[in-house]
């Protein structure tokens, strides 16, 4: 991506806004331009609360500056958390948390939603949900030591660095909203949930057609807050459908040349967030993402069904947890969910594009192929058959591929398979499905529970199920209580 924002230098433009930052904003101008910039960031790094931090009267003038810090793969990772605020329910639970990544260069990016119940295993914190961290924290480390140390239980989580950190509350939803006068959503499914939290740990009725609708503050939050009769995952699509609509919006012409819009809408920015982002970063990052095509985002969610991608978690028996719904790895390391990571920031073209797979036996252990299949299926590729090989004795695994594009299909099938061993097709008839075939061979065998983590969990989960299950469903309109609402299906493991 080629930044072309030299013009930026030129005196009049670099000092007015470096004055006006100087006087700490006490002049209440605002431009069109820095209002796009900055609304565009916010939904890009964003997650459903974070575009509330970028203020409009910053973004022009840090490319003149040093560049953002990144990682070694070149990306900007951005914490993302939202809790209640005062005057909510489990007001500084943080119960929405999105790592936010951005490539520039490439113009590359990805979002990926935490679960609030993911139970934490961190040698400088106490054991418990990750969404209680930042509560109960607050008061000995101090509001940035506590988001800090947020920040290094998701780092150790993900393998990630993070840089920054921004923090927001549930008012930042319905105001900004509402000074952009309501967003526009199509609503995939109907929602009715009577159990929406209303005042005084109170239930009241939220429903919402499905189909076109249009969203006032008020509605917006209660479409990405709602969770009692869907779940946690149906809410982190929700929360990134309305980044899209805000980002749609803020740079319509409607907003873009009404000053008053503009003026509430900075107003509804600063007064909700908290953050470690210096201005002049704000600025750097909102130039160079002003043409960020948001559906280029990766949108990675990570879950307890095993059979889909993202599914790395499962829900133990309350009994071992005081009755609380919590979710855990498959793996304490979480190593999975770190290859998921990876592989989605490093090939970024090839997880988009998925690569379509074929996994074949060739070994004579039953439903090696289909065990291999789902780990590549949990991490996101799409494997379109599965079948045995010619032989039941093939000595040493290979990947057959036809190299056709850049796609870099073949690394990162490599990465996650443990085979190194490759062989190129000739495409000889141009008419036929191009696919990359996995052989499964007996070198493999030693790393069957590699592919298998779910089966050695399988007493435990179906444990879980089974307490869950018994247990009537118990509802609260309280955010810092439980969430019991789980997925009662069986546990599904083959042996195909």
């Amino acid at each position: 991506m080629s930044f072309k924002i030299i013009k930026i230098k030129k005196r009049g433009l670099t000092f007015k806004l470096r004055k006006y930052l100087k006087q700490k904003f006490t002049k209440r101008k605002t431009h069109k331009q820095l209002i796009s910039l900055i609304l565009c960031l916010f939904v890009i790094i964003g997650g459903v609360n974070a575009f509330y931090k970028y203020s409009f009267e910053s973004f022009i003038f840090k490319s003149i500056s040093n560049n953002l810090p990144t990682d070694k793969s070149g990306y900007t990772n951005i914490l993302v958390v939202g809790m209640g605020g005062v005057g909510h329910d489990g007001q500084d639970l943080t119960d929405t948390l999105i790592l936010a990544g951005i490539n520039a260069k490439k113009s590359q990016g990805y979002l990926l939603s935490i679960p609030r119940d993911l139970y934490i295993n961190h040698p400088d914190i106490i054991p418990q949900r990750v969404n209680s961290i930042f509560a109960n924290y607050e008061n000995k480390l101090g509001e940035q030591g506590a988001l800090e140390l947020l920040n290094s239980a998701i780092e150790n989580i993900t393998n990630v660095p993070i840089h920054y950190h921004i923090g927001v509350n549930f008012e930042a939803v319905t105001d900004v909203v509402d000074a952009l006068g309501g967003v526009d959503i199509y609503n995939e499914n109907l929602i009715y949930d009577p159990f929406y939290p209303g005042p005084n740990y109170t239930f009241e009725t939220f429903t919402l057609k499905q189909g076109p609708v249009a969203l006032n503050g008020k509605t917006a939050l209660q479409f990405i807050r709602s969770r009692k009769t869907t779940s946690d995952y149906d809410r982190s699509r929700r929360q990134q459908q309305l980044i899209a609509a805000l980002k749609n919006k803020a740079q319509s012409k409607e907003i873009l040349t009404n000053p008053i819009k503009l003026k509430n809408l900075y107003n509804a920015l600063m007064r909700n967030i908290k953050t470690n982002i210096e201005v002049e970063d704000i600025l750097f990052l909102a130039s160079t993402l002003k043409n960020f095509d948001i559906g280029k985002l990766q949108n990675l969610v990570i879950h307890d069904d095993p059979q889909s991608k993202g599914g790395f978690l499962f829900v133990p028996p309350k009994s071992e947890y005081n009755q609380a719904f919590v979710l855990l790895p498959i793996d304490p390391k979480y190593s999975y969910i770190q290859t998921y990571l990876d592989i989605h920031r490093k090939y970024t073209n090839t997880m988009s594009y998925h690569g379509k797979i074929v996994v074949k036996n060739g070994t004579d252990i039953p439903g090696f192929a289909r065990k291999v299949a789902s780990h590549l299926n949990r991490l996101g590729f799409e494997i379109v058959d599965i079948s045995n090989a010619e032989s039941n004795n093939v000595l040493e695994s290979r990947i057959d591929y036809y190299n056709l594009t850049q796609q870099r299909v073949l690394d990162a099938i490599k990465k996650t398979t443990l085979i190194n061993t490759v062989n190129e097709l000739p495409v000889e008839n141009p008419d036929v499905p191009i696919l990359s075939e996995i052989i499964i061979g007996m070198d493999l065998k030693p790393y069957y529970d590699y592919f298998t983590p779910i089966e050695k969990l399988e007493s435990l989960i179906l444990q879980g199920k089974k307490e869950w299950y018994q247990s009537p469903l118990e509802v609260t309109s309280d955010e810092s209580q439980i969430d019991r609402t789980v997925n009662l299906n069986p546990l599904q493991i083959t042996s195909e």
